[in-house]
């Protein structure tokens, strides 16, 4: 790792002026720098602008335009493919998780139900394993208005229903409970998980 912080940017401009095909392109900002680098996606991967929510290996993973999994590595800033299992798709999508290093897939395909998925060697299509499954019955409430915002210790998840409860639910018990007592917590509200370093974003170095 670098201990440099670097923001990826993924803009698509119409071509011809109008509004079909889109022409994707990627620019890197190196924290310090004074501005952005245009970076060549010489590939044919469809990147997409889904959110980034794993950050595992020292790549970010998104799904990407054609439901693959894409990687962008933070140091050599080079785009791959990720493979992934055979999931029941149809015209649902899946989105990206991490925990313990790991790559996770929750596919939101179904309506009752959300599936988990993880990744136990890297890049290793045969050791994806289907772990857990979240059945509406157990948390009692539409699955389709549940976001799993981050995994904790012991299997724990964190998830908001709704925009406007914050869950803590446990994959191994399914015990759930519900954090009700932050102070300032607003009405309706989105989640976002942050991950703590001790690297200064000022001076690039440890503290």
């Amino acid at each position: 790792m670098t201990n440099k912080y670097k923001v990826l940017a993924i803009v698509n401009f119409p071509l011809h002026n109008d509004f079909n095909p889109l022409h994707e392109k990627v620019f890197v900002h190196t924290l310090g720098d004074t501005g952005w680098r245009f970076k060549d996606n010489t590939s044919v991967l469809r990147l997409g602008q889904s959110a980034c929510k794993a950050f595992v290996n020292g790549a970010l993973h998104w799904v990407g335009g054609s439901r693959e999994i894409v990687s962008f590595d933070m140091d050599t800033e080079e785009f791959d493919v990720v493979p992934r299992p055979q999931l029941e798709l149809g015209r649902g999508s899946f989105s990206l998780r991490a925990f313990k290093g790991k790559l996770l897939i929750l596919n939101t395909s179904f309506a009752d139900r959300i599936e988990i998925w993880i990744m136990d060697d890297y890049r290793v299509v045969e050791s994806w394993t289907r772990i857990f499954t979240i059945n509406e019955q157990q948390i009692g409430r539409n699955i389709r208005d549940v976001e799993i915002v981050c995994f904790l210790e012991d299997w724990e998840v964190l998830m908001v229903y709704d925009h406007r409860a914050l869950l803590r639910y446990n994959l191994r018990t399914a015990s759930m409970s519900e954090l009700s007592d932050i102070d300032g917590l607003p009405n309706r509200f989105d989640a976002v998980a942050h991950v703590g370093t001790l690297v200064s974003p000022l001076l690039g170095r440890e503290m």
